[in-house]
């Protein structure tokens, strides 16, 4: 596959993770990524940091989410699955990939 193809299919994976781990009675909305090429966001130490930059941003494409209060569900060697609760409920679902690289080459 070419590099666009793995992105999308890997943006595909991420959203599909991130969907189970939802418990909403809706259909879930398509959150989308951020671009770390193209200067808007540096790769962070942990996935915690890396969340609160996406949502720190003064041109994030989610505004309305919560800054503070995710926690850290699961983690494996490339990849974190972040969660807001509500009353107990997944309400929102971040998954962070690990081995990106941002406009100024480095790499998280």
């Amino acid at each position: 596959m070419t590099a666009p193809a793995v992105e999308a299919a890997d943006q595909d994976l991420r959203q599909s993770v991130a969907e189970l781990a939802l418990e909403c009675d809706g259909k879930p909305l398509d959150g989308g990524s951020i671009g770390y090429a193209d200067g808007l966001a540096e790769v962070q130490p942990t996935p915690s940091a890396a969340l609160g930059n996406m949502l720190d941003l003064a041109t994030t494409p989610w505004p309305q989410l919560p800054i503070r209060g995710y926690r850290q569900e699961r983690r494996d060697q490339h990849r974190a699955l972040l969660s807001f609760d509500v009353d107990a409920r997944t309400r929102i679902a971040v998954v962070l990939v690990d081995g990106l690289t941002d406009y100024l080459d480095n790499e998280g």
